[in-house]
């Protein structure tokens, strides 16, 4: 799970993701190199070197049907140009590049859980996100 909190606030958000991509953003937010590059710093590579991309931002913009959306800004020598992306992917991008990581105010608003009061509440709702469905239904978590 990767949990993003608000820079000038209390509220947060946790993201449900895989394995491979939690691995990429904690080596990359601890400033490790793994010992051959992972899909991303390969992505970050391309994008700066041989095309002169930047990353401008990565916004989560959606949550539909417990899967949640993002988008990857990139400004480059045609312009700015905004790409669909899993927020996992879009993450460890970011921490990659520098990107700011936004959540639009719409999902926070629905979603975003406030740190400091009411934190029994919100262990709860945690611990109902994590309670898998029946084993038939796949893998996907339930409220």
């Amino acid at each position: 799970m990767v949990l993003l909190r608000e820079s000038n606030g209390e509220r947060m958000l946790p993201i449900f993701i895989g394995l491979p991509e939690a691995k990429a953003i904690g080596l990359a937010m601890a400033g490790q190199d793994p010992p051959r590059p992972m899909t991303h710093d390969l992505l970050a590579t391309f994008l700066g070197k041989p095309f002169s991309v930047a990353v401008e931002q990565v916004v989560v913009t959606d949550l539909r049907d417990r899967t949640f959306f993002a988008e990857v800004t990139l400004r480059g020598p045609g312009g700015i140009e905004v790409v669909s992306a899993r927020p996992s992917d879009a993450i460890a991008l970011a921490v990659r590049t520098g990107a700011p990581v936004l959540v639009a105010e719409e999902v926070s608003m629905r979603l975003a859980l406030s740190h400091l009061p009411a934190m029994k509440v919100q262990i709860r709702l945690i611990h109902q996100l994590l309670r898998p469905r029946s084993r038939s239904s796949g893998p996907f978590w339930t409220r």
